[in-house]
Formats: structure tokens, sequence, C-alpha cells
């Protein structure tokens, strides 16, 4: 199975102002993840907000996204609802449209009791891309399910033949190292925490799935080329500026803010859907001028 090295951008699904899906924005959008350099696409998880939108909504947003990606700019897919049926649908409906992955969260209402039972649901979607890689995505400051994530590798490793990895979204880095070597290094492990980039490529992560890829990959970038030749303090420095960034996001909300900061640099993705709501101008003007003191991001803001 493929392995991806670089960063994959987690798309936002772009909305009208009457909050349907605007599909006409996805090709500015997978135009701006070229110039950039992303290595893929992430559609419908957090970022995407998978969960606020219906099953329709989703199959339409991975229809337009795989007619503008390609073996250079790959399209992963998340699958995952509380409804085990509509999730194995989605994950079927990917496969037909020849996604590189799909990807699932644990369940977050009627929440697996045991590994067994996560690692169940896991595999009925997964079984329905039979040959289609699969990545479980372990977010559990979202979902709240927290089973170790090597014992919950391991028996989907056993289970779940087309099991590729996980996206590993948590700030822990024993579990994550951990996880990398799991298994003779069997699984792949897609580092989720942006501002902690530096961090996971140290430990051995090769990609890395975050929304702040969507606008500001130079900043990533510089501090993968930078590790590369082996300069770690420029390396750090350059992280630097993802924190400076995150830190900005934080107030207003990174669902909120990241979208705003899309109309800002010529891509407009609108508001997010309820419950989630637009910056007010104040908020909007507030995040701009902590945006001015943060350098990389993939195109001058706009007022």
């Amino acid at each position: 199975m493929h392995r991806f090295e670089g960063l994959i951008a987690a798309a936002h699904t772009p909305m009208r102002e009457d909050g349907s899906i605007a599909l006409e924005v996805v090709p500015l959008q997978a135009r701006l993840h070229r110039e950039q350099g992303n290595v893929g696409v992430f559609v419908c998880g957090s970022t995407g907000e998978g969960h606020s939108l219906s099953k329709e909504e989703r199959r339409s947003i991975s229809e337009a996204w795989s007619a503008v990606t390609d073996s250079e700019l790959p399209l992963i897919v998340h699958v995952g609802c509380n409804a085990l049926p509509d999730a194995c649908d989605l994950a079927a409906h990917a496969a037909s449209l020849g996604a590189a992955a799909i990807s699932c969260q644990a369940p977050c209402y009627e929440k697996p009791r045991t590994i067994e039972d996560l690692v169940s649901f896991l595999g009925e979607v997964a079984s329905s891309a039979p040959g289609t890689p699969f990545y479980y995505y372990d977010i559990p400051s979202f979902t709240n399910v927290r089973f170790p994530i090597t014992e919950v590798m391991h028996e989907a490793g056993r289970r779940i033949p087309t099991l590729q990895g996980v996206k590993f979204t948590a700030v822990d880095d024993a579990a994550q190292e951990a996880c990398i070597m799991l298994d003779g290094g069997r699984h792949e492990v897609l580092h989720g925490c942006d501002e902690r980039l530096l961090e996971g490529l140290e430990l051995g992560c090769s990609a890395a799935v975050g929304s702040t890829y969507n606008y500001a990959a130079p900043i990533y970038r510089n501090v993968i080329d930078l590790l590369e030749i082996g300069d770690r303090i420029g390396a750090r420095a350059a992280q630097d500026e993802s924190v400076r960034l995150v830190e900005a996001l934080l107030g207003p909300g990174v669902l909120r803010a990241g979208k705003a900061i899309m109309g800002m640099i010529g891509v407009e993705c609108g508001a997010p859907r309820l419950p989630a709501t637009p910056l007010s101008a104040q908020e909007r003007k507030t995040l701009q001028d902590r945006l001015g003191a943060v350098s990389g991001l993939a195109r001058p803001i706009v007022g």
C-alpha cells in the first residue's frame, strides 16, 4: 500500500450564504493545495464538518474532490458516522470513486465499551471498501473514546486486512512512538497536531494531516526542509510560527477562524454550519491583527 510523505490538508467544506454546499469552490481549493505542495487531501473530517453534513452532502463532496484529485494529490475520505449503515455506505461510495484511502472515527454517541467492540465497528466499515486502504481516525478529544492506541491497532491489524494505519490526533508522544514501532512498524501513523509537527517527524512520522495546511503549508514545509538538512534549531524556529498561528485560532475557535482565513486568502469557503457561527466583525479584526505577526501564510491576507 502507498505510504504518504508530506502534508495532507484536512479540507474545509465550502458553503454558500444559505448553508448549501458550494461544490464550485472545490477546484479552487485543489489548486491552492497543489500550489502549496500538499501531498493529499482529507475530506469530511473534523475540519470538513463531516458530522454536521447529511450523507448525501458527504457523497457530493467526495464526488467533487474525486474529479480534481489524482495520484499527485490523492484523496482520503472520512466516512465515520454514528450510524454503522451510513458509514458503510459512505465507505463503499468512496471506493467506487477510486479514493486513495478511507478513514473512520469511533462512534461517539453510543460509544464502544471495549476494544473488541470498536474494532468490530471499524471492521464492518472497512469491509465495505475491501480494496481501499483504511485508517483509524483517533481523536479522543472529540469522540471521548480513549482506548490505548497500540492495543486498538494491534487488534485491528489482526482483523482488518486493509488496515493501513492511524490518523493520530492527540498530544501523547509516548503513545505515538509506541504506535509507530508497533508490530515491526507495520502501521503508518499520520501525525495530527499541526503545531507539533516537528515532534511527530522526529518520532518517525513521514506524513501529517492538519487543518492549517489549507492556508499555511509554507510554514510546515519550512519545518520539514530544515529538519531534513539537520538544522533542528531552524526547524524549531519555523515551528514557532505555527505555534503563533494556532494561538491566534484558539480564541475564536480553529474551525470558525480557519474558514474566515480561507476567505481572506481568496478561496471563500463561507461560514461554518450551525451550531458553529461565523466570526463577528470584531473577532475578524482581532484575528487579522494577530495574523499580521505570522509569516508563511499561503497568500497575502486581504482586508
